[in-house]
């Protein structure tokens, strides 16, 4: 949730038009929603101010806020009248300038803004009116989305202050002193603007509790994968829907995945992209799984570093991922013996396009220098010579 310092914009999520006063302003401080003029300011802006009891904390079970105009100093109000609509008015303290705002189930970004004095919620009392739609109350419908708002921060001001550190200065006696310096650093302000919202648990699982699963480790890398046995979560698109997707890797289960909604949730259901149907043992916990498109054909592939070489899944058009087969597509970079030894926290192995044709390419830094294999344009990759392909970079 925006912090009492940060200004920002209350944006309908079905018109996309702001909270505002009407143009021009009239004296009974009126509200609509509506468009910014092209060639004028830009949306108001307002600051969400929690209420707290006389005690200190909050003044409702819920987080309850006065919603002030961050020009004009008055507050969102709820005048009780006939018609249902909302003013802008002189601060009072009563329930009608009280309100929650309530986060949206499966919106990450979305909230309703209910009046804490009798319940109603804030919406534009006709979407399409172009112009300008007066701002009611209306009764909570969770199937309206006229009813949900975006909080927009206003631009950049600053973002930081700036940081100092000791740097040493060495002297022509052969003595050394420390002086401050400016950092290329930014010391985070509380009033930075844009700011995050609080953390927000989107999903309860893929966590390290015994409730979220118990996963243990990370990513070793920003690549989408890692080594197996140590239970990495990442996050890729592996549906190509355009939307990230939540992906691990568990030793004694398999590899799973949590589709994401696309506005920072993610489906409750896991769905497997690969069972193990055997225990889990070493071997099995040295291997590295990346997820990359082999073949150009804009779909995520599973390709293995397994103990006999490399080995890859193609995901078919409905997004289930085939099995690894009996045979590896390339005989090395795996961590036995007859597929040159390499380990997972010596030896780097990268899948990566090395000629720009498109495909990717299997590149590894071993002891001895860099090990190239290249793919040819139906999906195999060529064995490895007897040398490396550069003696350099080795561990």
């Amino acid at each position: 949730m925006p912090k009492e310092q940060l200004e920002v914009a209350i944006v309908n999520a079905a018109t996309g038009k702001a909270l505002g006063a009407e143009a021009p302003p009239s004296a009974n401080g009126a509200l609509v929603v509506r468009a910014s003029p092209d060639d004028g300011p830009g949306p108001e802006r307002w600051r969400l101010v929690p209420v707290k009891a006389a005690g200190g904390g909050p003044a409702h079970e819920d987080q309850v806020y006065v919603i002030h105009h961050a020009s004009s100093g008055k507050v969102l109000d709820n005048p009780a009248a006939a018609d249902r609509k909302v003013r802008q008015w002189a601060a009072a303290g009563g329930k009608g300038q009280q309100w929650l705002v309530v986060p949206v189930e499966g919106e990450a970004d979305l909230h309703r803004i209910e009046c804490v004095g009798d319940g109603g919620v804030l919406a534009p009392s006709d979407p399409s009116d172009g112009k300008g739609a007066p701002a009611v109350l209306r009764e909570h419908d969770d199937s309206a989305r006229d009813q949900r708002w975006r909080f927009v921060p206003a631009g950049p001001e600053r973002s930081g202050d700036p940081v100092l550190r000791w740097a040493p200065v060495s002297h022509w006696n052969g003595r050394q002193s420390w002086r401050l310096v400016r950092s290329t650093a930014l010391r985070p302000t509380p009033d930075a603007e844009p700011s995050f919202s609080d953390l927000r648990l989107v999903l309860p699982r893929f966590g390290c509790d015994e409730g979220a699963g118990r996963w243990q480790g990370g990513p070793t890398s920003g690549a989408a994968g890692g080594r197996l046995g140590s239970g990495p979560r990442f996050l890729a698109d592996i549906t190509g829907t355009g939307r990230v997707d939540l992906v691990g890797l568990d030793p004694a289960r398999g590899v799973v995945t949590s589709s994401g909604r696309g506005d920072g949730t993610f489906e409750d259901a896991e769905r497997f992209l690969h069972r193990f149907t055997t225990p889990p043992d070493d071997a099995r916990r040295e291997e590295i799984w990346s997820f990359v498109d082999t073949t150009g054909a804009g779909r995520l592939d599973a390709v293995v570093f397994r103990g006999d070489g490399v080995r890859v899944s193609l995901q078919g058009g409905t997004g289930e991922f085939a099995p690894l087969g009996a045979e590896p597509a390339l005989r090395a970079f795996g961590h036995a013996a007859q597929a040159g030894q390499w380990r997972a926290d010596r030896h780097p192995r990268l899948l990566v396009d090395t000629t720009g044709d498109g495909r990717v390419d299997v590149v590894g830094f071993h002891d001895d220098g860099l090990w190239l294999s290249l793919q040819d344009g139906k999906g195999k990759f060529a064995p490895v010579g007897g040398e490396p392909a550069l003696r350099a970079f080795w561990h």
